[in-house]
């Protein structure tokens, strides 16, 4: 599934000065305070096109985290002369608050800052461009001294015996990928009736409960290339008109049939049961765009949100299935972290424990791929 990256501004071009003093005795650190979110400083990014729900979740995060005004910045640029070394040292210190950065997480898929800009000193007319070599990750409170311009910032601080001035001209930039499917919404009046009312039914579908549904032979060939092999090419059901559909609980079908009527999903219904279950039925059937939105909708939910047990059987259903393969990654990614390389710690999964009864290979295959894994 592709992805794009999304991002706007969190501060834009701000022009702040950084003052780099050396006393004549002991250590001297300065500090520049570089970023605290401002409803004010929101800006969108350049032929960027957003969706009313990013815009409002960002927004509402930074004026929900932005008062009361804190002293300490969550970004700041740190200066330090080290007298040992008898040299300065530039490293960019994060700090951002763990509610807001969660609060981030949960709205938006992988939201990471970025920090860029220029500055120049005056006296030896040297300038650059500056930019942390990583995207600053959110949920972490780290030190980062290795940013591009870092080095050419110590030169220059360390060519002075009393101390410089850094002009500096920045961005706080917020990014994050865009894993929405935009599908157009097609409302016709004329399918609903036929969904509602039954109108002209021709095929029954039954559940593995014992209970049927009424259809139309049409609607299911034209949306699904299995029920139109199934109703076309000599199959029982060609003859019989009735399909038995054994692996779906009846709260999961009516969502599919209803997909497949009117081409429309309330996502906010969906519980990670259902869209597993509607993403095992779209794929069989081979309904793609049901099957791309379950995976949107999968994949969106936060890491921390899945249990062991959730995270292997969507590893399994997704393991040899190619379109799959971003899900099934990010389910290898939540298996590892429970397990932390410990195989014992994943075999008092329930789930896991019928998988080595059932289907001991599998069991067997993920076992040594998370040992592999550890190993890198």
């Amino acid at each position: 599934m592709a992805t794009k990256l999304k991002q706007v501004y969190l501060l834009k071009e701000c022009q702040r000065k950084f003052e780099c003093k050396r006393e004549n005795q002991g250590e001297y650190q300065g500090e520049l305070g570089l970023f605290q979110p401002q409803l004010e400083n929101f800006k969108p990014f350049p032929n960027e096109k957003y969706e009313e729900k990013e815009i409002f979740d960002i927004k509402n995060a930074i004026d929900q985290f932005s008062k009361p005004l804190v002293n300490n910045s969550w970004l700041q640029l740190v200066a330090q002369y080290d007298t040992f070394y008898e040299s300065y040292k530039v490293m960019l210190k994060v700090k951002v608050n763990s509610s807001f950065a969660k609060k981030l997480c949960m709205d938006l898929v992988e939201p990471k800052v970025v920090v860029q800009g220029t500055f120049t000193y005056t006296y030896f007319l040297a300038n650059g461009g500056w930019r942390p070599a990583d995207d600053i990750d959110l949920e972490k409170e780290e030190t980062i001294s290795d940013f591009e311009g870092a080095s050419k910032m110590v030169e220059i601080c360390n060519k002075v015996p009393s101390g410089t001035y850094l002009s500096l001209k920045y961005s706080v930039i917020l990014q994050w990928r865009d894993t929405k499917l935009h599908l157009p919404v097609v409302k016709v009046n004329i399918l609903e009736k036929l969904f509602n009312e039954k109108l002209l039914a021709d095929c029954t579908i039954t559940l593995p409960n014992g209970s049927e549904v009424q259809c139309h032979r049409n609607i299911l060939a034209a949306q699904s290339d299995v029920f139109h092999a199934m109703l076309t090419s000599g199959f029982s059901e060609s003859t019989s008109y009735k399909i038995e559909m054994t692996d779906v609980t009846e709260e999961g079908f009516n969502i599919f049939l209803t997909y497949l009527y009117k081409q429309t999903l309330n996502n906010e219904e969906i519980t990670e049961e259902l869209a597993i279950e509607l993403l095992q039925v779209a794929h069989k059937y081979n309904v793609s765009p049901l099957e791309n939105i379950m995976l949107q909708v999968l994949f969106q939910k936060h890491d921390d949100l899945y249990s062991i047990d959730s995270a292997l059987s969507l590893y399994f259903m997704t393991t040899n299935v190619t379109a799959h393969s971003m899900l099934c990654e990010k389910m290898f990614g939540i298996i590892k972290r429970n397990s932390y390389g410990d195989v014992q710690k994943l075999r008092s999964s329930t789930l896991f424990k019928e998988l080595e009864e059932k289907n001991p290979k599998e069991a067997l295959n993920l076992a040594f791929k998370l040992l592999e894994d550890a190993k890198n």
